[in-house]
């Protein structure tokens, strides 16, 4: 009996105190409003380069041109590298529809469709390979779409680039004229001057080898559209080269 009294008097005490000093408040959760004011407003980053999407105005902007058949390695690898360094980077079919099957049999779904396009300045234009670029095929260097976007974008003073066979439709374009550039070996024969080098950039035009070389042809866009460091901290954070 006298053990009850004690612990109801014990009780009792504790009730007047508020439990001060034996019960720790509940921990009552933030709102979300609360929760997203207490977060940073710093950019998102990965391995401290900025994801596409982030709050920061694109470093460039470059349009990657994308017609059926177009060699996958040589369109993904520079989009994937140039997002990275927060180059903001249009898709655009050469067909009406927006998904558009590569050579190896992966589809892409592009942006837009070039039509859309033809009025956009751009500070690259980014032709990958593959079929479409061979000149026997002709289907990029017959586009007339196409030879326009790349003779304005030559003439005033901004970026072309293209990898493997499709250098050869920067000359059908006129692009080559008093430059140095490389290719793929395939297309020697239409391009007979194509130098050893895995990427040649010549003033405004930037040239790759082919699938082998597709990370060299993103990071060289990137140090050209961006600057080195950026290109050095995206191949750092891919552990390219180490």
């Amino acid at each position: 009996e006298n053990m009850q009294r004690s612990l109801l008097l014990l009780l009792c005490a504790c009730c007047a105190n508020g439990f001060q000093g034996w019960i720790r408040p509940p921990l009552i959760p933030a709102s979300p409003t609360k929760r997203a004011a207490s977060q940073s407003t710093a950019p998102s980053t990965l391995l401290g380069l900025r994801l596409s999407g982030g709050a920061d105005a694109p470093a460039a902007t470059a349009l990657c041109i994308l017609a059926p058949g177009f060699e996958e390695l040589e369109a993904i690898a520079p989009i994937d590298l140039l997002r990275r360094a927060n180059v903001q980077v249009t898709l655009a079919s050469t067909e009406a529809s927006k998904s558009v099957l590569g050579r190896n049999g992966i589809t892409v779904q592009a942006d837009t469709t070039l039509d859309e396009c033809l009025s956009t300045p751009y500070d690259c234009v980014l032709l990958p390979g593959g079929p479409p670029a061979v000149p026997a095929n002709g289907l990029l260097a017959g586009d007339a779409r196409v030879k326009k976007i790349l003779k304005d974008q030559r003439q005033s003073g901004k970026l072309v680039s293209a990898i493997c066979a499709a250098p050869s439709v920067l000359k059908e374009a006129g692009a080559l004229e008093g430059v140095k550039y490389t290719a793929h070996f395939s297309v020697k024969e239409q391009i007979p001057d194509i130098g050893p080098e895995k990427v040649v950039v010549d003033g405004n035009v930037l040239t790759s080898q082919g699938a082998g070389t597709s990370v060299e042809f993103g990071l060289a866009l990137i140090s050209y559209l961006v600057d080195q460091k950026t290109a050095d901290d995206v191949a750092a954070s891919i552990c390219f080269g180490q």
